[in-house]
Order: structure tokens, then sequence, then C-alpha cells
């Protein structure tokens, strides 16, 4: 199910997200991998990896990237529906192979270029790891913690595993040599030294709910010296 270059596959990732937020946060280091790996090859066989965008252009890092990393990167923001898939058609090697759609059911989503068939098979991965209820979208990348098996079932698409976590991160942008020092990490951000335990949540303030932070303080109260580190909020989404 390829097209043209048999022995290269084009792998169109779809996503309105590829700026400063945190979908482009996790995936960067995707299509720097995908590059590598073609490296090692020599440029022979395996998997190019292509960015559809139709999100705006934010001028950050993050997003030129993304466009630097990607064998092709094409916003087609400005583009009508048919427009924007007859344009990823026109890409080297004949369009994508596969199309994996990183957006689902979620805020500035364009289901409708999936619904097209913008490649001869689709997936759906990352921000909405929930089943789409589409006939179009042949399979979900889960873990067996956001896709339970004994759930497979309820789902439209065909379950694939992936070991581990499903969640794909980019470390190299943001990791410290930090000497062995981790203590003067920590202290540099407020944070209390080890053996405490920090926990994360990357999510914006406004998704803190009265039920969620329960938890979270539940959790904290559990684990005696522990920290919850968040991220600042921005003006717009600071607590009053």
């Amino acid at each position: 199910m390829r097209r043209g270059d048999e022995s290269v596959m084009t792998v169109a990732y779809l996503c309105y997200d590829f700026n400063d937020h945190p979908t482009a946060h996790l995936v960067e280091g995707l299509f720097r991998w995908h590059k590598r790996f073609m490296e090692i090859r020599g440029g022979k066989g395996g998997t190019r990896a292509a960015a559809l965008n139709y999100g705006k252009d934010d001028n950050s890092s993050y997003r030129a990237s993304i466009a630097a990393d990607a064998d092709a990167f094409v916003s087609v923001n400005a583009l009508g529906h048919r427009e924007a898939v007859e344009e990823a058609r026109r890409w080297p090697h004949g369009g994508p192979s596969i199309a994996v759609d990183l957006q689902g059911h979620t805020l500035g989503t364009r289901m409708e270029l999936v619904a097209m068939r913008v490649a001869p098979v689709q997936a759906s991965y990352l921000i909405f790891p929930g089943t789409s209820g589409a006939s179009f979208i042949d399979s979900l990348f889960v873990d067996k913690v956001v896709g339970p098996p004994e759930h497979s079932a309820t789902y439209a698409e065909k379950m694939i595993y992936l070991p581990g976590c499903y969640q794909i991160n980019d470390y190299e942008r943001h990791h410290v040599d930090d000497g062995g020092d981790i203590d003067a990490i920590r202290e540099s951000y407020g944070l209390p030294k080890r053996p405490a335990v920090v926990f994360c949540n990357f999510n914006k303030s406004d998704k803190l709910d009265p039920v969620s932070f329960a938890v979270w303080m539940s959790v904290l109260r559990r684990v005696p010296g522990s920290a919850l580190w968040l991220l600042e909020p921005s003006k717009q989404h600071a607590f009053a």
C-alpha cells in the first residue's frame, strides 16, 4: 500500500499544535529520530516523516525544529480540506503511505482530512487516546493503561500496543548536564532535595479542577516530604 518509490515509505503526522504547545514538546524528537534512522540506513529504505500542519505559526523554536527535521513540512491552515489532501499527495515519493492523526476529537481538529483518506493506511495517536468512532481510522496506538485490552471491543480501531508507555517524549532539548549534582538543580527550582519525591503535573492550571486537585493533595499526604511541581500559568490562565 505504498505510493511511488517502493523503498521509501512516508509517514505523515497531522496536527494543529506544531508550535509552542505540549504536543510539540512531546513529538519534537520524533522527526529527529526518523531522520537519524534514515541516515543510519544511508538514505535507503525505511520511513520518512512528514508534518501536515493546520495550526498557527507562532515562530517558536519548537515549530522551527519540527519544520527543520521533517522531510516535508506543509502548513495547510489556509487551504480547504480537499486542497490540503491534494497538497499532501504531491509530496515526494507519491505522498504519504501512512497518516497518523495526532489531534483526534480535540480543539483545532480537522478530522475531515483523514475522512478523505489522505493516506491508504491511517492511525490515531497521542492527544486523544480514546476511540475516534470512525471507520476511516484503521488503528490506534495505545498502551495497556490508556487502552485496556479488555475494552478493545468498544473501540472502532485496531489496537496497537506500544511497549512500556505509549507517550513519546523528547529528552534531548530539556536534558540538563548537571554534573551529577541533582540536589543543586532541585534547589535552583525551589524543590526539596533527595530523597524527597517530586511529583510533576504538566497540565495547564485551568485543568486542575477541585476533584483532581483533591487527588493530588491525597497523594502528597501519603508521601511525607513530597512536593507537587506545576507549570507556571500564563496570564490568560492565571488564578484570580
